[in-house]
C-alpha cells in the first residue's frame, strides 16, 4: 500500500509531519488525556514516523495543526494536494499516497 513511504514524496510528507507533531506537542494540554501520544511525540524522529500512525490521535495534530501540514507539504512540493483526497486523510500513509497521487497527475 505505501510501496514508495521511503521515496523523496514520502521524505517531504514525513518531514513535514515530524515538524508539525513537535510543535503541536509544545502548546497542548490535551495530551493529558493521552499520555502515550505525547511519550511518542516528544522523542517522534523522522526516521521514526510510521506511515499507519493516526494523525489526530497517534500525532496529536487537530484540524488547525492539519491546515499547517498540508500548506508545508505543498510549499515543500512545489504543487497543490487535492483538496477532496486530504480532507479524508486519516493517516501519515494517507498522507503520502494524497501526495504521490498529485505528482502523477
Amino acid at each position: 500500500m505505501y510501496a514508495q513511504h521511503n521515496g523523496p514524496i514520502a521524505l517531504i510528507v514525513i518531514t513535514a509531519v515530524t515538524k508539525v507533531a513537535k510543535q503541536t506537542v509544545k502548546r497542548s494540554r490535551a495530551y493529558a488525556e493521552n499520555p502515550q501520544a505525547l511519550n511518542r511525540t516528544e522523542t517522534l524522529t523522522i526516521a521514526g514516523i510510521r506511515p499507519e500512525y493516526l494523525l489526530e490521535q497517534d500525532l496529536g495534530i487537530d484540524s488547525l495543526d492539519f491546515v499547517t501540514l498540508i500548506q508545508d507539504i505543498e510549499a515543500n512540493l512545489g504543487y497543490n494536494l487535492n483538496d477532496a483526497v486530504t480532507a479524508s486523510a486519516r493517516t501519515v500513509g494517507d498522507l503520502i499516497l494524497a501526495a504521490e497521487s498529485a505528482a502523477q497527475a
